[in-house]
């Protein structure tokens, strides 16, 4: 089986959605995947708001140690134009723990944890109207 990849759908831009492509739970995504999708929603300089959908993610703690490493060189940047952050996680548990670190984070910008895509991107296009921008439908 190949290994799975992170991707951004950049479609409904300034909604970017982050996904994985081509796996089913069994074996993590690439770890070069998930950095590239982080610098591609972190470069451009406009306002937008980013959906995380961590269905078949795998987490282990060499990929928390990476995040947390691009997390603690690259958020101060990127969080000025973030509007918003949605995170979608699979399971009450990975959304109870996600939302209890996220208390200790200063993100600067509304953060929601939910369990489906489309709640996810719902919530994220109120977002967006509220701060004047829209998605393409």
């Amino acid at each position: 089986m190949p290994v799975p990849v992170w991707k951004v759908d950049r479609r409904r831009w300034p909604l970017a959605l982050l996904y994985i492509e081509g796996g089913d739970g069994s074996v993590a995504p690439s770890t070069e995947s998930v950095l590239a999708c982080l610098e591609e929603v972190s470069r451009p300089r406009t306002r937008r708001v980013v959906v995380v959908d961590t269905h078949l993610a795998k987490p282990d703690a060499a990929r928390r140690k990476l995040l947390i490493h691009w997390f603690n060189t690259h958020w101060a940047s990127t969080r000025t134009d973030l509007v918003a952050l949605a995170v979608v996680a699979p399971s009450t548990f990975e959304r109870s723990t996600i939302t209890a670190v996220l208390w200790f984070v200063d993100l600067r910008c509304p953060l929601e944890v939910f369990d489906t895509r489309e709640a996810a991107i719902a919530w994220a296009e109120k977002q967006l109207e509220q701060a004047g921008l829209s998605a393409p439908p």
